[in-house]
């Protein structure tokens, strides 16, 4: 009786093992998030106001505007970083980084700036 109960632990043990690990893999479609350039860059100019947002050491700076958000790209930021909280004029070559769910869908844009330079500052 007892080498029986031992075997069907061990049967019951082995079943339950698989069908957590099964559980438990990662399909395809829940892959980390897909992270897309899109190709067009265009020279825009853009008026609004520089802030900081998130946390060291990871703030980015963010061009607030009434069109929208533009993000500052890191190499861009020692130029912008002691006019925050002011308005600024600003030219500069937008790249769109676009984070994609696990659909494929896209979920967030980030309009980023680079190559810029300063027009105004008010």
């Amino acid at each position: 009786m007892n080498s029986y109960f031992r075997l069907v632990l061990t049967l019951m043990f082995l079943c339950l093992a698989t069908t957590l690990y099964a559980w438990g893999a990662k399909e395809k479609s829940q892959a980390e998030p897909e992270v897309a350039t899109i190709p067009e860059t265009k020279v825009v100019q853009v008026t609004g106001w520089l802030r900081s947002v998130g946390s060291e050491p990871l703030n980015e700076l963010v061009i607030t505007g009434t069109d929208g958000e533009w993000y500052v790209a890191r190499e861009e930021q020692h130029k912008l970083k002691d006019l925050r909280y002011r308005t600024v004029t600003v030219e500069g070559t937008v790249t769109i980084l676009e984070l994609k769910a696990d659909n494929g869908m896209p979920t967030l844009i980030f309009p980023t700036l680079s190559n810029i330079t300063i027009i105004a500052i008010e």
